[in-house]
């Protein structure tokens, strides 16, 4: 960033440097002198008037009509030319009293304007068949700004070219870089889907449309274009770009960083800017010059930009401070040439230069801003997903075994084939009366463990702490008898393993069971079975596994299921 902020402002410093070059040439000499009337006078009512102001500033140059008195020295070059600016006018009368004391004048229409275009919004007419003696005059009819009139002046033809051949080679690379820009924006675009890379899209596109019609090269691509659809395409496209940029904060900044007040700010001046584009052609057909109501239209947002970044900034956003970085210099440069065309001071036409320079750079830096901002946009989601995983653990977990809970259990797609065993630790609540809760929860975490480690080496498909000290594992098996040896065999495993894993219990910490075939079309009347030969085998002394070897799918789902013959596969504890 730093190395590109300098070669910015080295090529900033050299444009000036030859820009100050070709004025100081055109400057030696006596002042130009403006005759603004809203009256068609012609060159000999021109040259014998008394309302010459000399040293005149941008708005001694309003009117309908403009003359400027050109010193006579200042036509001794070889090959003189003369520069002006060339936005939107009917044309331009230029005259010189020859040597019988007359005037000879030509009409320069403004498809010779563009013709003889040069960069920026300038022209190069050439003077050679212009003959006479004495100051030039040059009347300027129409024009869409003061600049016309105010900016003219005669240079030879070998600084005008060398000035040509400089601007049109920093137009390239600005072009150039804005053209790069645009292409990467778009594929950005595609592969992102993001709103604000899509805006930015838009963005550069209209400003290549906006460099290439201002800085004249237009002419290159379409010849026959006139200027005033030149300066129309130039000043709509500039106003059409700004306005995206109150879309482009909206969607780039943190959602909580901008307040819905300043949201509302920000909509309304980007639509003012927008609705800027259209008032030079809306000035034509009303007849009135609309270029200072077109630059008043940026101050609201530029002042809501200014607001809003330095609020979102106190906020801590990160995308505030993205953005102030990316716009720090086209913001300085706009404000600039507001400043400028509202014809409060002058700079030479080159300056215009630093603001297609800074423009290239703040696409280019906002481009790398985009791909941050996607960057932390991702790793916010990754986080919320994860977030939202251990939400969604947790709400189906036990947070004391780690095995799935009672949500968990029910959500379960049951199979054919599937046991469901119900373990219920015995005389739990004399483990807490006597040693605590603390030790309660250590037998049911450990038992937990112990369920888990059964589960990850096949010996269940899945286990659940149902609530208190009541479990649920499920078996695959392909029989009720097969199910029950597995089952257990971990069941009369608990009280050696406890014991070893909990010290200081005095007496040894059994657990009883119920295993019943699973029906999956009533999962629910299946788990009401194991329920009920769970409490069968409680009733029974404890201790011990009950199951039925009988088909348990009966026609009457809601008759308690028999008890058949029991499997008592351990010693009965009291």
């Amino acid at each position: 960033m730093r190395r590109a902020v300098h070669y910015l402002l080295m090529m900033l410093a050299a444009t000036f440097l030859s820009g100050m070059a070709v004025d100081a040439r055109a400057a030696s000499g006596a002042a130009n002198c403006i005759l603004a009337t809203d009256d068609l006078l012609d060159s000999p009512e021109a040259a014998a008037s008394s309302n010459w102001v000399c040293d005149a500033a941008k708005l001694d140059a309003v009117g309908d009509h403009s003359w400027v008195r050109i010193p006579a020295e200042a036509l001794h070059v070889e090959e003189p030319v003369l520069i002006g600016d060339a936005m939107a006018s009917s044309g331009l009368i230029i005259a010189r009293a020859t040597s019988d004391g007359r005037m000879a004048s030509r009409a320069v229409g403004s498809a010779a304007l563009a013709k003889n275009w040069t960069t920026g919004t300038r022209f190069a007419l050439p003077l050679d068949s212009l003959g006479g003696t004495g100051p030039l005059f040059v009347r300027v009819d129409r024009p869409l700004g003061p600049d016309l009139a105010h900016g003219l002046k005669v240079v030879s033809t070998e600084a005008a070219e060398r000035d040509r051949t400089g601007s049109l080679v920093l137009l390239g690379v600005v072009l150039g870089m804005l053209i790069l820009t645009a292409i990467v924006s778009g594929f950005m675009a595609i592969a992102l889907r993001r709103w604000f890379a899509a805006v930015h899209f838009a963005f550069s596109v209209l400003l290549v449309i906006y460099v290439t019609t201002a800085g004249s090269l237009i002419f290159l691509i379409a010849p026959g274009i006139s200027l005033w659809t030149r300066s129309v395409i130039s000043y709509a496209t500039l106003a059409w770009a700004i306005a995206l940029l109150a879309p482009f904060a909206l969607t780039f900044f943190e959602r909580d960083a901008i307040t819905p007040a300043m949201r509302r700010v920000a909509i309304a001046c980007g639509l003012l800017v927008f609705a800027g584009g259209f008032l030079l052609p809306l000035g034509a057909l009303l007849g009135v010059s609309m270029r200072t109501a077109y630059n008043l239209c940026f101050i609201p947002g530029s002042i809501a930009t200014l607001v809003i970044t330095t609020s979102a900034w106190r906020k801590g956003s990160e995308a505030a401070r993205v953005f102030v970085m990316a716009w720090s210099v086209p913001f300085v440069f706009s404000i600039e040439r507001l400043v400028r065309n509202l014809g409060l001071y002058s700079l030479p036409p080159i300056a215009d230069f630093g603001f297609y320079l800074s423009l290239a750079f703040e696409v280019a830096a906002l481009m790398a801003a985009v791909g941050w901002r996607v960057k932390a946009l991702r790793e916010e989601r990754d986080a919320a997903l994860a977030v939202s995983d251990d939400l969604a653990r947790e709400a189906r977990h036990d947070a004391l075994t780690g095995l799935g809970n009672r949500r968990d259990y029910d959500a379960r797609v049951w199979q054919a084939g599937d046991m469901l065993g119900l373990i219920d630790i015995d005389r739990f609540k004399s483990v807490n009366d006597t040693y605590g809760h603390a030790t309660g929860d250590r037998v049911l975490e450990w038992l937990g463990d112990m369920l888990r480690r059964e589960v990850a080496t096949g010996s269940f498909v899945g286990a659940w702490r149902l609530g208190g000290e009541e479990f649920a594992v499920v078996v695959r098996a392909a029989s009720v008898e097969l199910a029950a040896l597995e089952l257990d065999r971990v069941r009369r495993g608990i009280p050696l393993a406890i014991d070893n894993e909990v010290p200081g219990l005095d007496h040894p910490i059994t657990a009883s069971a119920g295993l019943a075939k699973v029906d999956p079309a009533d999962p629910k009347a299946s788990y009401r079975e194991a329920d009920l030969l769970l409490y069968n085998a409680k009733r029974s002394g404890r201790d011990q596994l009950c199951f039925d070897r009988r088909d348990p799918l009966r026609e009457t789902r809601d008759a308690a299921p028999l008890l058949g013959p029991q499997l008592n596969l351990s010693r009965k504890v009291s």
